[in-house]
């Protein structure tokens, strides 16, 4: 029986590798830490004994390239590939999967709070143990028929979509990609351009992956165009929606901002987002537990399959 070496790059948390472990349990698969703080020759030199590499933010050196290895799959705990190198995302060698949705259902539990904290003015209602009571019953507002555009029509927001369906509300999309008219049909969902649905939404929920595209496409000017007290959501990436726009759109009050995700995180303490108004921010804290069992099932699932010279894993595509 053929031998394999799984690799866990040192980043990688170690409720995960337990996890991972547990599951193939297979006395024909061995488990290596690869420590990434190590000079660049060192860790090529760790990576090529390895038949599968499980990494988080570490790309792998263009230089692996040029070596005899043996990789299969380079395998991602994040949904987002945008830190890979181009070279390393289309090589013909091994192939590259992320999360594979792992995490979607809590992301898109987590921008539905954000959602009903604004809606339902909950940080300012909530009753801490100080002596207050403060009811704004008149204030709050409902989610039913209201319209919300979700920019990114993947894992996460299709899983917000069914959330935002279920509540009454009215459900258009963006993406890059557009679905079939038998899916949309089916989701109940209207694809509508960029610019409408900032103009006509209640609440943007920003979705997508990070790109160099992505990066670019939420600007003053589109943000300008939101209705008086709407709200913009990003759980997606930081570089989605720069600090800067948010800074000078929220200056005039105009709408609403919840962000889970930033720039540079941990969060600096002297960021001019703190002193803003009309804005929730929580600490990229999207996954949950259950994201942590999902994902070591994903992982588990693409190695037993490589191993078994099957290729039926779900992959990122090629650039």
């Amino acid at each position: 029986m053929k031998k394999y070496i799984v690799g866990f790059s040192s980043e990688i948390k170690k409720n995960l590798i337990f996890k991972i472990k547990k599951i193939i349990n297979s006395k024909n698969i061995t488990f290596k830490t690869i420590n990434i703080n190590n000079g660049k020759k060192k860790i090529i030199k760790d990576l090529i004994i390895l038949d599968f590499f499980i990494s988080k933010y570490f790309c792998i050196p263009n230089e692996f390239l040029k070596t005899k290895n043996k990789l299969k799959l380079l395998q991602l705990t994040t949904s987002d590939y945008s830190f890979l190198d181009s070279k390393i995302l289309n090589n013909k060698s091994f192939l590259v999967a992320n999360n594979g949705g792992a995490n979607s259902v809590s992301v898109a539990e987590h921008t539905f709070l954000l959602m009903l904290s604004i809606y339902r003015n909950f940080l300012e209602q909530v009753i801490i143990k100080k002596k207050r009571w403060i009811n704004l019953k008149y204030k709050n507002r409902e989610l039913k028929d209201k319209k919300i555009g979700i920019i990114g029509m993947g894992n996460v927001g299709r899983e917000l979509a069914n959330r935002c369906l279920a509540f009454g509300m009215k459900v258009s999309y963006f993406d890059n990609v557009r679905l079939s008219v038998k899916q949309e049909k089916k989701m109940k969902l209207k694809f509508s351009k960029l610019e409408k649905i900032f103009k006509e939404s209640h609440i943007v929920s920003l979705n997508m992956s990070s790109n160099k595209y992505s990066e670019k496409m939420i600007n003053v000017n589109l943000l300008s165009k939101m209705k008086q007290n709407s709200i913009i959501i990003n759980t997606s990436r930081g570089k989605n929606l720069k600090e800067k726009i948010i800074t000078k759109v929220l200056k005039n009050k105009k709408i609403f901002v919840a962000l889970d995700v930033f720039d540079q995180e941990p969060l600096p303490i002297n960021s001019p987002l703190r002193s803003l108004d009309n804005i929730i921010m929580t600490p990229h804290c999207g996954p949950s537990l259950e994201t942590v069992d999902k994902l070591a099932k994903n992982i588990s699932s693409n190695i037993n399959t490589l191993c078994k010279g099957k290729r039926e894993i779900n992959i990122i595509g090629k650039l």
